[in-house]
């Protein structure tokens, strides 16, 4: 190994062990906390394996370096399901293909086998890295609904995290598809320190994403898929829609109970002497909304109201978003502009030019 190529490999060491210590410095750790803890503390043991080549090359390190790139989409899935409250053991199957390939390859002695066996190494990584990231996106979307009927809080806009990631890693893949096609047709030669300066900014991104929606710090949350064939029997009548209806708008209007961070459909249903299931009808066909869409439209229409009362003139947008039951000044932001066209800051200019 190459002087160079200690440089990035260290930076990711550093930067995987200062992401697991800001893991570890939350109040409550969740299960998928120790997950992303375990999925950093593979980046850094990798990393470290990679550097240790360069000085020791027994077949051990050099197959278990080689291999620790195929735990990076089982890592991704285990860590998605559970995100979403969906941890199951057996999904734990899916780390068998690192476990075959690093047993195989501790026991081949055969140049030309071990050769093979790299080659189809490298395109399992490819399509690990690209066939987990494809099915997470796909498989959240198909998600999506059923959170949004149950949950008004942040965890919609906390879901950027999960896509962004699954971008990420396929990009990173995709990279590593070019660098092999540019040496294969073109006999273009890159450096290790190129590959581990990619491999090190893949750390870094997840890292600030982590940071920057709250996943390393945002409580565990627990979601539901949606129905596959919602409301086809429904059991309603059309006086029973309208009366539930009724009761719903009569809540809102009486009631603040929305501006509660933490408030869910279970909450109305307990108010407004309804089951949860026929709310979500109602809300979803009969009102043409969401749950999470009509608690975020009253908050923001909380917050207009606040910002239009002329007796409230130190009002502080980032404590009106958090008063208004957004956990997150983005969240807040990211909502009044999706109601009302324009950040809280152009609303409140635009009525109080002064």
């Amino acid at each position: 190994m190459l002087n160079w190529d200690i440089i990035p490999a260290s930076v990711g060491i550093i930067q995987a062990i200062i992401f697991s210590f800001l893991i570890l410095s939350k109040k409550s750790i969740a299960t998928k906390d120790i997950i992303l803890l375990f999925w950093f503390f593979i980046f850094s043991i990798h990393l470290s394996l990679i550097i240790l080549t360069g000085f020791n090359n027994t077949t051990a390190i050099l197959v278990l370096a080689k291999s620790l790139t195929l735990l990076h989409g089982p890592f991704f899935l285990l860590y998605t399901y559970t995100v979403f409250g969906q941890f199951k053991r057996q999904l734990l199957i899916h780390f068998i293909t690192f476990l075959l390939f690093f047993i195989v390859g501790l026991f081949v002695s055969n140049s030309l086998v071990a050769q093979r066996l790299e080659s189809v190494m490298t395109i399992t990584k490819v399509l690990t890295l690209i066939g987990y990231p494809l099915f997470i996106l796909f498989w959240t979307k198909g998600n999506l609904q059923g959170v949004k009927n149950k949950r008004a809080d942040n965890f919609i806009l906390d879901l950027r995290w999960i896509n962004s990631l699954a971008l990420l890693m396929m990009t990173y893949a995709l990279l590593g598809i070019l660098h092999v096609l540019a040496e294969l047709l073109f006999m273009m030669q890159f450096s290790n320190t190129l590959d581990l300066g990619i491999y090190t900014l893949m750390i870094s991104v997840i890292g600030f994403l982590g940071l920057k929606f709250g996943r390393l710090y945002t409580p565990e949350v627990q979601t539901m898929p949606p129905p596959s064939k919602p409301y086809k029997n429904s059991p309603l009548s059309k006086v029973q829609i309208r009366e539930i209806r009724r009761k719903i708008d009569v809540y809102f209007e009486e009631s603040d109970d929305f501006l509660n961070p933490d408030f869910k459909l279970s909450e109305l249903s307990k108010k407004v002497d309804a089951p949860k299931h026929h709310l979500s009808e109602v809300i979803n066909l009969e009102m043409g909304t969401t749950f999470y869409d009509i608690i975020n439209a009253k908050r923001i229409q909380f917050a207009t109201q606040r910002m239009l009362d002329k007796s409230d003139t130190h009002i502080s947008l980032e404590g009106l978003g958090y008063e208004c039951g957004f956990n997150t000044k983005s969240a807040f932001y990211h909502h009044f502009k999706n109601f009302t066209g324009k950040t809280p800051g152009q609303f409140k200019s635009e009525i109080r030019p002064d």
